[in-house]
């Protein structure tokens, strides 16, 4: 009995997940209700905040959904790819299917994010924890990379790990806001950075 009670609570969950990123990325974040995911989920309002106590803990989650960091294996990887490869391919699968979001939606949950009153910073902080943990897993995947003789063994794995981080997310700053910009122009002008951070030539796109 507690193992279909324990069924029906993670269904009700993944079906608020499901709704409220249909609402989210149709939507945008402030124009989202509480009540509007409920109706979209099938579900009474007061569900909704058994599993989650504010909105904000919904786009959370939702995001964490998207992501992928979770699923690279240190173990899986081949130095073969070479290091920039390597880095590469982990950054893009710790973003998952949020790279595929439209500009349009990214610029509308930035600006939710930064024009949030303090007594609702709990978004800010909850999506900067998931930036924290792609930094963590870096460092454990440079660690890994360092002690296989792939890196020097005097190879700061902090500050590379800052400085990757830093360079994917100002040039994911700079590919929202250029609407110009393609992925593959993104990829390319990261991939070029992350090459002169590990001391690797990489050639123009």
């Amino acid at each position: 009995m507690g193992g279909l009670r324990e069924k029906r609570k993670n269904e009700s969950r993944e079906r608020i997940l499901a709704a409220s990123k249909e609402v989210f990325f149709t939507k945008g974040y402030s124009n989202t209700t509480i009540e509007e995911i409920a109706e979209k989920a099938g579900i009474g309002v007061g569900t909704v905040y058994n599993f989650f106590k504010t909105k904000a803990d919904i786009l959370i989650s939702v995001v964490a959904g998207e992501a992928g960091a979770e699923n690279y294996q240190l173990e899986d990887i081949g130095l073969e790819q070479g290091i920039i490869d390597i880095v590469m391919n982990f950054t893009w699968q710790s973003f998952g299917k949020l790279k595929y979001l439209n500009k349009k939606v990214w610029k509308e949950l930035l600006s939710a994010v930064f024009s949030l009153q303090k007594s609702e910073n709990r978004l800010f902080k909850g999506l900067t924890s998931l930036d924290f943990k792609y930094i963590e897993k870096l460092k454990a995947l440079l660690l890994d990379l360092r002690e296989r003789g792939a890196l020097a063994l005097d190879y700061d794995i902090d500050s590379a790990s800052m400085a990757v981080y830093g360079t994917f997310l100002t040039q994911f700053l700079l590919y929202i806001y250029s609407d110009e910009m393609t992925l593959e122009q993104l990829e390319r002008g990261i991939r070029r950075q992350v090459g002169f951070i590990f001391g690797r030539r990489v050639e123009r796109g």
